[in-house]
């Protein structure tokens, strides 16, 4: 768990400019409000190495923990007095405020993780549970080895495909229908004489030329049906 939080300051004198780098020993003090006397968590932190300029870093709560319970959502503003022979110093500076975020997510993550644990324990001997499991995984496996309803519809997609492959082939329908309409498409890929040849098939003679079209069209249909019955 998260109990501290990582802290970057710099301590002054009274008459602001920065203090002398060294050791300090500061107190720590988090306060609901930006004033006031009110104090929800404190902590002494001892031989702080002070660089120059006047700054230090720190990890508040590594003495004194801190708890999710010192955190609401709303800002908690931090004091830093210097200590000097175990007596304290006035407040140099403006309180800091702090969010507590990292301390309310890892006790939210903690929480879960309990949450979590307590049902994988209450579930750990659930019979009726690993029963359908194992159900579920027979059922699996024979579908995959094909004694079941895939292996079914592999036979009738190999019917099929044999099927298609008849049509398909050099002396299927398929084959029949393209030898038909070569024979009405010349060598360029042009319909040639095309209404001589629809009547030498049927053993007419050519219509008149005013309906020479409409009989064009119905010789087009009645050659398609013809087709599609062979």
């Amino acid at each position: 768990m998260v109990h501290s939080i990582e802290f970057h300051g710099r301590l002054c004198r009274a008459d602001e400019p920065p203090a002398n780098s060294g050791v300090y020993d500061l107190l720590f003090r988090l306060h609901p409000t930006a004033t006031g006397e009110s104090v929800l968590w404190e902590d002494e932190v001892r031989a702080i190495s002070v660089r120059t300029g006047g700054y230090y870093h720190v990890i508040l709560g590594d003495g004194n923990a801190l708890e999710p319970h010192h955190f609401d959502g709303s800002p908690r503003y931090l004091s830093v007095r210097l200590l000097r022979d175990g007596r304290e110093a006035d407040e140099a500076a403006d309180r800091v405020p702090l969010l507590g975020m990292l301390v309310q997510i890892a006790d939210n993550v903690g929480r879960m993780e309990g949450r979590i644990a307590s049902l994988e324990s209450a579930h750990a001997g659930d019979t009726v549970a690993r029963r359908r499991t194992r159900m579920l995984r027979r059922r699996v496996l024979r579908l995959e080895h094909g004694d079941g309803g895939l292996g079914a519809l592999a036979a009738r997609v190999a019917v099929l495909e044999s099927r298609v492959a008849r049509v398909d082939g050099e002396s299927g329908r398929l084959a029949r229908l393209e030898d038909d309409v070569e024979d009405l498409v010349g060598p360029d890929g042009d319909v040639v004489d095309l209404d001589t040849r629809l009547a030498r098939l049927e053993g007419t003679t050519p219509a008149g030329e005013p309906d020479r079209l409409a009989v064009l069209e119905r010789r087009f249909t009645e050659l398609e049906a013809r087709l599609k019955r062979r």
